[in-house]
């Protein structure tokens, strides 16, 4: 895929985070992710989600921006949406069963911390979409 933003028909470019969208906010309707940790399926965290892209032209989330610490200091990782599960209430944080917390520090970034590429999404949707088979040594048993 190209390495290159996804664009609207008018030229703008598509997923963005809200940080730098001033006329676009989240449902108050729906529990706001930002703030939340994200945990994964042993009960780890992962991260916290410090921020969501939205798709400006389908209106909608497209990836959770998570703060996750690694030896090298805090990085920013984008977990598809598709993947995460925002769950409200007292007890309120984020699953994403694909991967394991460790293995947020390898998750590829973005060369712009404001935009994601095409080329980009590919490789973060293909890490996350890979995790359910890979992630970890009783997944890549044989189903049968």
């Amino acid at each position: 895929r190209a390495d290159t933003p996804d664009v609207n028909g008018e030229g703008r470019v598509r997923i963005q985070p809200l940080r730098v969208l001033a006329d676009y906010d989240l449902s108050t309707k729906d529990t706001n992710p930002r703030g939340l940790q994200v945990i994964d399926p042993q009960g780890e965290v992962a991260g916290t989600v410090s921020d969501a892209w939205v798709d400006v032209a389908d209106m909608l989330v497209r990836y959770l921006e998570v703060d996750v610490t690694t030896a090298q200091g805090t990085r920013k990782v984008l977990v598809p949406m598709n993947f995460a599960r925002v769950k409200g209430g007292k007890d309120a944080h984020v699953k994403v069963e694909a991967l394991l917390a460790g293995h947020y520090a390898n998750v590829p970034g973005t060369k712009s911390p404001d935009q994601i590429t095409l080329l980009e999404e590919e490789k973060i949707c293909a890490c996350f979409g890979g995790g359910p088979l890979y992630a970890t040594p009783e997944r890549q048993e044989p189903m049968a």
